[in-house]
C-alpha cells in the first residue's frame, strides 16, 4: 500500500478527530523523550523513533487537507523559516 493510501485507509478506519488527537499524543511523546535525552536518560534512537512517529502524524494531516504527505508547501515553509533562522543568525553573529 502506499503511502498515501495508508494515511487514508487510517483516516477512514479510525477518523479525522482520533488522528488529530494521535498528533498530539505523538507530540508529547517526543517531547518528553527530547527532556530525557538531554538529562542523558534516553538513547538517541528512542528521540529518533519519537520524530518518526510526530511525521507520520503530520503527514496524515496533510492528506486530511488534501495535499500530498511529501508536500512542496511544507517544503517550501520550512526553507522560508530557515531563511528567516539565518537572518536572525547572521544579525547575532554581526553583533560579536
Amino acid at each position: 500500500m502506499r503511502e498515501k493510501e495508508q494515511y487514508k485507509t487510517a483516516i477512514r478506519l479510525w477518523g479525522k478527530p482520533f488522528q488529530i488527537l494521535m498528533l498530539s499524543e505523538e507530540c508529547g511523546e517526543l517531547l518528553s523523550a527530547v527532556s530525557k535525552w538531554q538529562r542523558g536518560r534516553m538513547a538517541e534512537i528512542c528521540v529518533i523513533e519519537e520524530m518518526a512517529d510526530v511525521t507520520i502524524m503530520m503527514r496524515q494531516i496533510l492528506v486530511m487537507m488534501g495535499r500530498e504527505p511529501n508536500s512542496t508547501v511544507l517544503q517550501d515553509k520550512i526553507k522560508e523559516k530557515l531563511m528567516r533562522m539565518k537572518k536572525l543568525i547572521d544579525k547575532e553573529l554581526e553583533k560579536g
